[in-house]
């Protein structure tokens, strides 16, 4: 349809945002898909957003986080993020 490689239709982009979440955090483990948002033991579960990045846009961004069970990590400041942070 689009000519892209992949693609996944969502209903908004807060459902996007959480289901990118959680194909990054679990691959084709399919077990680890089904353990989702519970038990997440063994994944990757830290999302680094830069601290002017942590918005609501009608939901809180981290909320949308949590729903993949993972959790934000707030880097930087509300404009720039260095090297250090």
């Amino acid at each position: 349809l689009t000519g892209g490689e992949a693609g996944f239709i969502t209903a908004c982009c807060a459902s996007g945002i959480t289901m990118a979440i959680a194909g990054t955090m679990t691959g084709t483990n399919l077990l680890a898909i089904e353990r989702l948002p519970d038990d997440t033991e063994g994944l990757k579960t830290e999302v680094i957003v830069q601290l002017g990045h942590i918005v609501n846009y009608g939901a809180p961004i981290d909320q949308s986080i949590r729903l993949a069970g993972a959790r934000t990590v707030p880097a930087g400041t509300v404009s720039v993020t260095q090297d250090y942070h």
